[in-house]
C-alpha cells in the first residue's frame, strides 16, 4: 500500500476512487456492480492494512492503520446490517484521507500517484 506495486492491497484505493468517481450516493447504492466492487476493494485495502508490519506502522504513523483494520472487520461481519452511508463516508472521506496521508508520509507532491493501478489485471 505504501510503495508502487501491482499487488491487490496497493491497487484497491485507486480502484475505489475510480469506481465511485462522479457518483452521487443514490447512484452508488443503486449500481449493484459498482457497489459490490467497491466493497470488495475496501475489504482488500483494509485487510492489507491489518498485515502491515509494526515498522511500517511506526514509519507512517499518520496513516490510520487501526481504523482501516477495524473497518475491514465491520465490512466482513456486518452482512445485511451494513449501513450504506458508512460505506459512502469511507469512499468519500476515509479513502482519500488515507491516500493523502500516505502521500504526505512519502513527501510526494499531490500530482504524483501514491500507487499504480495495473489495468492489465
Amino acid at each position: 500500500m505504501i510503495h508502487e506495486s501491482t499487488s491487490s492491497g496497493s491497487s484497491s484505493a485507486p480502484r475505489v476512487l475510480e469506481y465511485t468517481d462522479a457518483l452521487t450516493f443514490e447512484e452508488f447504492v443503486a449500481d449493484g456492480l459498482r457497489y459490490d466492487a467497491t466493497l470488495r476493494n475496501l475489504e482488500i485495502m483494509a485487510e492489507a492494512a491489518k498485515r502491515v508490519t509494526d515498522a511500517v506502522r511506526e514509519r507512517f504513523a499518520d496513516v490510520p492503520w487501526r481504523d482501516l483494520a477495524g473497518f475491514r472487520d465491520r465490512l466482513t461481519h456486518a452482512c445485511d446490517a451494513l449501513d450504506d452511508r458508512v460505506v459512502w463516508d469511507a469512499v468519500q472521506r476515509s479513502v482519500p484521507e488515507t491516500v493523502m496521508a500516505v502521500r504526505a508520509a512519502l513527501d510526494l507532491p499531490t500530482d504524483v500517484d501514491v500507487v499504480r493501478v495495473d489495468h492489465g489485471r
